[in-house]
C-alpha cells in the first residue's frame, strides 16, 4: 500500500510538471500583447534570437525591401530560414522604436536600427487577431 501511495504521488507530480511546461510553451501563442510582439521583433534584430517571433508572425506575413530600385518580397518561410541561418548574430547598432499609429486592433511601428554608416528602418504592421498581436507586414528602407 505504501508503494502505491508513492507511485501515485510521483505520477501526480510528473503530470503537474508536464502540464506546467505545456502552459509555458503555449504562452507565446495565446494572448500575446502588442509590446511583447514589438519587443520580440526588436530582440530578433539585436541578438538574433527569433524563437518568440516564430509564433508572432502571421502565416501570410510579407517582408518587403527595396534594393537597387526594386522591391523584393518574401514570406514567413523564407524569413524564418534566414533567421535560423543567422541565429544568435548580435548586431552592432542602436535600436529605436516609435509607434506611428495605434488602435484597438491595428498598430504601425517604426523600428530604426542605427549603424555607424547607415540606418535600417522597418515599418512593422501588427494586427490583433483574437487575443494575439501578429506581425502581418514589414517594409524595410535604408537611409
Amino acid at each position: 500500500m505504501k508503494n502505491l501511495n508513492i507511485k501515485t504521488t510521483l505520477l501526480a507530480l510528473a503530470l503537474l510538471v508536464s502540464f506546467s511546461s505545456f502552459v509555458k510553451a503555449n504562452y507565446l501563442t495565446e494572448g500575446t500583447n502588442l509590446q511583447f510582439s514589438v519587443n520580440s521583433y526588436i530582440n530578433k534584430i539585436k541578438t538574433g534570437s527569433y524563437k518568440e517571433l516564430t509564433n508572432i508572425l502571421a502565416d501570410d506575413v510579407k517582408f518587403n525591401m527595396t534594393r537597387n530600385g526594386k522591391v523584393v518580397t518574401h514570406g514567413k518561410r523564407e524569413e524564418l530560414a534566414f533567421m535560423k541561418q543567422n541565429k544568435d548574430v548580435v548586431q552592432q547598432c542602436k535600436v529605436e522604436s516609435a509607434t506611428l499609429v495605434s488602435t484597438a486592433n491595428y498598430s504601425l511601428v517604426k523600428i530604426s536600427s542605427v549603424y555607424a554608416n547607415f540606418t535600417r528602418v522597418d515599418f512593422v504592421t501588427l494586427v490583433k487577431a483574437k487575443n494575439n498581436w501578429q506581425i502581418t507586414d514589414v517594409t524595410t528602407d535604408y537611409k
